[in-house]
């Protein structure tokens, strides 16, 4: 298995938050890959460091890609480049790492309805944001997330709101 990062995992590692599967138990999943013979290297990027002929050239019979999903996508519309507008995986990396993306009380607004938005939102609340809220396209009965995650994020005090509207910008100001 090659890794481009420094750990193992993907997406589980860096895009799941450490309350609902903590790296440990990752760790020890691995481990348990490893103990059966497979090998892990970390650090290796297809293209950059290696390529699919290089590892046919080393005896490989099959290749296969698991890349995952390193980058959100951002909205089409004016200032979603602001600083302040974050992305979804970024701030789960980050959170993964101890890192807050975030300050203390600020109000956060998430846009998205699916169980990555959940995510977001319940990391947002555990890093201390005032307000965070909910904010979909979808209507409440709608929402892709699995059920339990929006009534967990509600409980955790996430604000369900605006669900059927979509938003059309970024409004920038003094604060």
């Amino acid at each position: 298995v090659l890794e481009r990062s420094e750990d193992f995992g993907g997406a589980v590692r860096w895009g799941v938050p450490a309350y609902r599967l903590p790296v440990e138990t990752i760790r020890k999943d691995i481990d348990a890959i490893a103990a059966m013979g497979v090998e892990f290297k970390a650090g290796v990027e297809l293209g950059k460091d290696v390529t699919i002929d290089d590892l046919v050239g080393q005896g490989f019979d099959a290749v296969i890609l698991a890349l995952g999903l390193p980058d959100s996508r951002g909205l089409p519309i004016p200032n979603n480049d602001h600083p302040d507008v974050l992305m979804a995986l970024p701030f789960l990396r980050a959170a993964r790492n101890g890192e807050s993306l975030i300050r203390k009380g600020a109000e956060v607004i998430v846009i998205g309805s699916g169980n990555v938005a959940m995510d977001v939102a319940r990391t947002a609340v555990r890093f201390g944001a005032g307000k965070v809220r909910i904010v979909c396209l979808e209507k409440r009965h709608e929402m892709p997330a699995s059920p339990w995650e929006v009534e967990e994020a509600i409980e955790e005090g996430v604000a369900v709101e605006h669900c059927g509207w979509g938003p059309t910008a970024v409004l920038v100001g003094d604060d």
